[in-house]
């Protein structure tokens, strides 16, 4: 009896430990898929980006490549690129700048005025939902096509017939400041629809009885917004701060998709710069060091201030738990 309880026993652990295994197993199989994306796509690329940073490439005559160590020359490189006269790396510093902060200020403040106005529920909210949440749906291509098509075929017919006034459209404009407010016009509408899903969103789990304590104690729909819901979901806020300004030079403003490879050097921002950098790199490997030395000083020079904001955003976090 005895041995027949213990075979019993055994084979019950053997069953166990083997569940365990096809547990274990399983998870392994589950999570092998992202653990080796993340090695490759972002730890190998990392890394190599920089090491090429201080390499420098050349190429003979069969085509073959070589490279030797050159220390800090690509960085001297870019950093002449960067302060030379007249650069477009230049300019589209400071586009990169204008843009961000138009995007989160103005941005920012129209999305909250919005999604409160639909966390309130009021006139034609639901509509509301539907138009701001379109180009968050909709291809990005797509909306391309269409705000293209709207201000330079649809603004200029509506003038000529209701005015007959012939205008140029905004995306052809000779002025080069007319077409980088027009980017940044379309910038603002792609990115509305996510910045008010996340507020509202962030408004609606709100307790109810907050809401409906201060309008007993006479709290109208102003005091409400700045003293209540502002406080409330200014976790939500801060983090949309500080990944805005970790990607202020990673914004390429739609330019490729308006443009392709030929956007006015007018309208460059960083992140397009870039892109036309890592583009020519196809064609010719050595054209990829410089561009990957700036990737370090821009990294080096926003992961401190990010940093620094979050730092300070966080000591004014009213730390409300609800």
């Amino acid at each position: 009896m005895t041995d027949d309880k213990s075979v019993y026993s055994g084979q019950k652990k053997k069953r166990i430990n083997q569940n365990e295994l096809k547990k274990i197993t399983f998870c392994i199989l589950v999570l092998a898929v992202p653990i080796l994306q993340v090695i490759i796509m972002y730890f190998c690329v990392n890394v190599n980006s920089i090491l090429l940073a201080f390499k420098r490439y050349s190429q003979d005559s069969t085509g073959k490549l070589s490279f030797v160590w050159c220390g800090f020359d690509n960085f001297k490189t870019f950093l002449d690129i960067v302060f030379s006269s007249g650069g477009a790396l230049k300019k589209g510093f400071y586009n990169s700048l204008i843009l961000a902060g138009v995007t989160f200020f103005v941005g920012v403040s129209f999305a909250l005025l919005f999604s409160y106005y639909i966390y309130k529920k009021r006139f034609g909210y639901r509509a509301f939902n539907v138009l701001l949440f379109v180009p968050s749906i909709v291809s990005s291509i797509v909306m391309v096509i269409l705000f293209s098509y709207f201000v330079d075929r649809a603004i200029p017919a509506v003038f000529m017939k209701l005015f007959n006034t012939r205008v140029v459209g905004l995306l052809s404009s000779p002025n080069s400041s007319d077409i980088f407010r027009t980017l940044i016009i379309f910038c603002l509408w792609t990115g509305f629809g996510t910045n008010v899903l996340m507020y509202s969103s962030a408004m609606s789990r709100i307790p109810p009885e907050i809401v409906e304590a201060a309008q007993i104690d006479g709290c109208g729909s102003v005091s409400e917004f700045f003293k209540i819901t502002l406080p409330l979901i200014y976790p939500t806020i801060s983090t949309f701060l500080v990944v805005n300004i970790a990607g202020v030079f990673s914004n390429s403003a739609g330019l490729f998709s308006f443009f392709g490879e030929k956007a006015n050097p007018e309208l460059w921002t960083i992140g397009y710069w870039f892109f036309i950098q890592t583009l020519a790199g196809r064609s010719s490997f050595t054209a990829l060091p410089v561009p990957a030395a700036g990737g370090l000083v821009f990294t080096l020079f926003v992961a401190p201030i990010t940093l620094i904001i979050r730092y300070v955003l966080n000591k004014f976090d009213p730390q409300v738990e609800f």
